[in-house]
Formats: C-alpha cells, sequence, structure tokens
C-alpha cells in the first residue's frame, strides 16, 4: 500500500517494514505490506502532533503505465451503464 502523509518533521517510528520516498511537496511517500497498513495509519493518526493522511492506495504493479482513469478513480468519465435517463 502506498500512503501519502504530511505532518510536522520526521514521521514517528512506524511498526513494520515502511518504506520512505518523495511525494509532492510537503508530503511523504510511505509503502508498507497491505496487511501492516492499519497499524502504520494509526501510528501517524495517534502521533503527537497527529499527522494528515492525504492519500491510501494499492501499490502500482511492475508495469503499471500510471494513475488508474475511469469509474470511481475522480479522473475519467462516469459510468453510466444501466442509466436510463
Amino acid at each position: 500500500m502506498v500512503v501519502e502523509a504530511s505532518g510536522p518533521g520526521e514521521p514517528p517510528a512506524l511498526p513494520g517494514t515502511p518504506g520512505y520516498g518523495p511525494a509532492a511537496p510537503g508530503r511523504i511517500r510511505i509503502t508498507v505490506p497491505a496487511h501492516e497498513s492499519d497499524a502504520v495509519l494509526r501510528a501517524l493518526l495517534t502521533a503527537d502532533p497527529p499527522w494528515h493522511i492525504r492519500a491510501v492506495r494499492p501499490e502500482p504493479g511492475p508495469g503499471a503505465a500510471g494513475p488508474e482513469t475511469g469509474p470511481g478513480s475522480g479522473t475519467g468519465p462516469a459510468d453510466t451503464r444501466g442509466d436510463t435517463g
């Protein structure tokens, strides 16, 4: 999973095996296995002061072309199948 968060200074000590990387300015990108994501989110939200979670999404697989598009992604046309007008 990919978590993008923003907060003061360095992130708190996080459980599991997080990886860190660059994100948008003022944010940090944290990658963790899906089974560790709840604990990482909890640690960020209960830090003093708490961190702000900006995005949580599955990590793209190998060969992924980029962000998803289409229904539900907020980047493509809405799915209107079944709409009768």
